[in-house]
């Protein structure tokens, strides 16, 4: 068995500031990266899917840096100094291993026994296992959607919040999807039921809509971040 991190390591490094779990339910608390990991998979499951964390990575940073020309244009512009127009990023991220990263994530969080209200030896379904390991697909209408609200505006900021949404009247429950916080960003999944059936709290900011599978997201007036999504088994 591998030590799989919870929360991929390389989005936060050396430490991380954690609140939710039964040891850390009311305050936050600070622990080494490496210490949030759980025997999920073994070594080569694990190894085989890197290229997931990279993904998550890849979008992480992008996020980061919209963020930080952005704050730079504002603070320019309340200060009244004259700045050259920034030149305008066009950034083009794997959507597909993304969401199979998310799944991951939402998968190693119930294995590991983080989620209350899950048999202590939960399994994911076989379909979903292979998903997250790009041997499979999801039903139609299911996978990874973006929260989104017209014209809002992003906190951006380095922080991951992850609820698991369970199914209803089954038994023993399953984990059906989640709703998730990344860099400012708010994405919803769901492994069976279409997404626009998908019931989001209040407290997840009260999106007008939850698109599947996003192509583009405009950042005025820094540039763009495109989706890619070509392949059903990406």
């Amino acid at each position: 068995m591998s030590g799989e991190h919870l929360v991929s390591k390389a989005l936060f490094q050396d430490s991380v500031s954690i609140r939710g779990f039964d040891w850390c339910k009311d305050k936050p608390k600070t622990i080494g990266i490496n210490s949030l990991t759980a025997n999920v998979l073994c070594r080569d499951h694990n190894s085989a899917l890197s290229d997931l964390d990279a993904a998550a990575l890849r979008v992480w940073s992008a996020l980061r840096e919209f963020g930080d020309r952005q704050e730079a244009s504002a603070m320019a512009a309340r200060l009244r100094i004259p700045t050259a127009r920034p030149r305008p990023m066009h950034v083009r991220v794997d959507g597909r291993r993304l969401e199979r990263w998310a799944f991951k994530m939402m998968v190693n969080l119930v294995a590991s026994g983080t989620q209350p209200g899950f048999p202590e030896a939960w399994e994911p379904p076989l379909q979903l296992a292979r998903f997250v390991f790009g041997q499979a697909a999801l039903p139609d209408g299911c996978g990874l959607g973006l929260a989104v609200s017209f014209g809002e505006r992003l906190d951006d900021w380095d922080h991951v919040s992850f609820a698991v949404i369970r199914t209803v009247n089954r038994e023993p429950p399953q984990a059906e999807g989640f709703l998730m916080a990344f860099r400012g960003l708010r994405f919803a999944g769901s492994s069976t039921t279409p997404l626009h059936k998908v019931h989001t709290p209040a407290d997840f900011g009260n999106p007008e809509q939850i698109l599947l599978r996003p192509n583009r997201i405009i950042f005025k007036p820094t540039g763009r971040l495109d989706f890619l999504w070509a392949g059903r088994r990406r």
